[in-house]
């Protein structure tokens, strides 16, 4: 698992080699004059547990790739080396969050997750080779760290303010602790199978959680801006 490991390393060097492309504070929210209280309740809870869901779905699975792995014959090596490659890749769906931005609809985004990770799920949960395993941790990672700006972006943008964005890391990690107390009632150590299809139904409940709130930010954006 060292390899795990070293690739943590590198993404954090890279990260910190990033911070200078960073949007700057202050320019992300726009603010509209929008009949109706922007800071209503509702919709920061909403998104919040939109987010927990999406964060459910993917500790859930993390939880459980290397079983997995052994599930199909791969060795402790090798599974190793193709977690810490999906690692690696996963700064691909980051990459394209921050180039896409808000050219590309909220609804696709949110939608292309969706779907793209059910596939990856569902290969991992069927695909009883070691190529397929490879397919579905890349396409894995590479959702995962897409949708993540997505899911912060639109918390923030119906808190105006500000209370539950400080609540975000309690958000992800309820999600990531949930995710695999969750699956674990439904797998054992002879049927690994159910944890795709746990992990299916979290990001297609997010989406569907998380439709509302993109409602609303379509309106907000269609509002006249303040000066």
């Amino acid at each position: 698992m060292a390899g795990v490991f070293n690739s943590l390393a590198v993404l954090s060097a890279l990260a910190l080699m990033a911070l200078r492309y960073l949007i700057p504070c202050g320019t992300l929210r726009k603010v509209v004059a929008f009949s109706g209280s922007t800071g209503a309740l509702h919709w920061p809870v909403i998104a919040a547990v939109g987010m927990m869901f999406f964060f459910l779905a993917q500790g859930g699975v993390w939880a459980y790739v290397e079983l997995i792995g052994r599930d199909i014959g791969l060795d402790p090596e090798s599974i190793g080396m193709i977690l810490a490659l999906g690692l690696v890749t996963s700064i691909l769906g980051a990459a394209a969050a921050a180039w896409i931005g808000d050219r590309v609809s909220y609804l696709v985004v949110f939608g292309v997750v969706a779907v793209c990770e059910t596939a990856a799920f569902l290969m991992l949960s069927h695909g009883k080779s070691g190529p397929i395993f490879i397919a579905a941790i890349v396409l894995f990672g590479i959702m995962w760290n897409f949708g993540i700006p997505y899911t912060m972006t639109a918390l923030t943008r119906v808190d105006p303010s500000g209370r539950f964005v400080v609540l975000i890391p309690a958000i992800q990690g309820l999600g990531v602790g949930l995710g695999p107390i969750i699956i674990a009632a439904f797998v054992s150590s002879e049927n690994l199978v159910p944890v795709g299809y746990v992990g299916s139904v979290a990001i297609l409940a997010a989406l569907l959680i998380y439709l509302p709130v993109l409602g609303r930010l379509r309106a907000m954006s269609s509002a006249p801006t303040k000066d």
